[in-house]
């Protein structure tokens, strides 16, 4: 086999994997959505478990002051994160909205100079491809 054989093999192969790799996790959607969620609560409960073992050991505490003091603490912590992320979200927005503008704008050159390079009966077979597609896609929402 020749090299660029060999290269688009590879590229097929690879692009196989990707489709397969999304089919599986929409597959399992939930089983992945449940295993995050798992993780995440094993680790935020770590989290808490130290607080509440510093603090017994700093302060001497019991168990129940102890509990308290970390749960405190932890309410205090995720106020300043959201205290963060509202001073931070005006600036992300507009800077996503930018960059989604600027994509769009690439796009619509992109498919205009695309549908410029097509020859007349190619315009006339796409687009009785695409109104054969809605068509079809309508009758069926209708059914």
């Amino acid at each position: 086999m020749t090299e660029q054989i060999k290269r688009r093999l590879f590229m097929i192969r690879a692009l196989y994997m990707k489709i397969a790799v999304v089919v599986m996790l929409l597959l399992m959607y939930d089983d992945v959505i449940d295993f995050l969620e798992h993780g995440a609560n094993f680790i935020l409960d770590g989290i808490e478990y130290s607080i509440e073992l510093a603090v017994a050991f700093v302060f001497a505490t019991n168990q129940h002051d102890s509990e308290i003091i970390a749960a405190n603490f932890l309410f205090f912590l995720a106020f300043c994160v959201l205290f963060i992320i509202a001073r931070m979200l005006p600036g992300l927005l507009r800077k996503l909205q930018r960059n989604l503008q600027s994509r769009w704008d690439r796009f619509k050159l992109r498919i205009a100079q695309n549908w410029m390079t097509l020859s007349l009966l190619q315009k006339i077979k796409a687009l009785a491809t695409s109104t054969l597609v809605f068509s079809c896609f309508a009758i069926w929402v209708l059914i």
